[in-house]
Order: C-alpha cells, then sequence, then structure tokens
C-alpha cells in the first residue's frame, strides 16, 4: 500500500563498566557503574508519492531517555528524544 509503518524496539540488559584506567585496587573491592537494563521505543512512518519515492517522518528514543551519569551513550543516545523527516527519490 501507500502508508508504512515501522516499529523497532530496543533492548540493552543490564551492563556493568569499569573506569579505562589500570588500578591495583583487588577485584573483590572494585565496584564497576551498573546500569539496570533498559527499553527503547522508536517509530517511522512512510507514504509513498506516486512513483516518484516515498516521505517520512519518525521519532527515535520515544520515552526520551538520557545517558546515565558517567556515561556517555548508555543506555540512551545523549541526544534524547529525536525527531526525523526526510524523503527518499527513486532514481
Amino acid at each position: 500500500g501507500p502508508f508504512s509503518v515501522d516499529y523497532t524496539l530496543n533492548y540493552l540488559s543490564s551492563t556493568s563498566r569499569l573506569e579505562n584506567e589500570i588500578t591495583t585496587i583487588p577485584d573483590e573491592i572494585m565496584q564497576p557503574n551498573r546500569l539496570p537494563a533498559t527499553w527503547n521505543h522508536s517509530v517511522r512512518i512512510g507514504w509513498q508519492v506516486k512513483k516518484m519515492g516515498e516521505l517520512y517522518f519518525g521519532v527515535r528514543n520515544i520515552a526520551n531517555q538520557k545517558p546515565a551519569p558517567n556515561f556517555y551513550n548508555l543506555p540512551a543516545d545523549p541526544v534524547g528524544r529525536f525527531f526525523f523527516a526526510g524523503f527518499s527519490l527513486k532514481i
């Protein structure tokens, strides 16, 4: 048909992270940064424009999750919720 809907669900299991430095602290004392498991949802809607191409728009990270403190991009992109739109031209 002329319309399409795409839904994406990303799951990130719980994660441990140690800093990137060499340490002499024994493993049994070292406490890694721990993130709980998270879900991230995105949706994209497209519309076929005659035989020219597709007009689309969507939202990534619908819940507007942010990275955890001290993490650049976990469990979510630093941008947070992201809207996009475009046109895909058929040649």
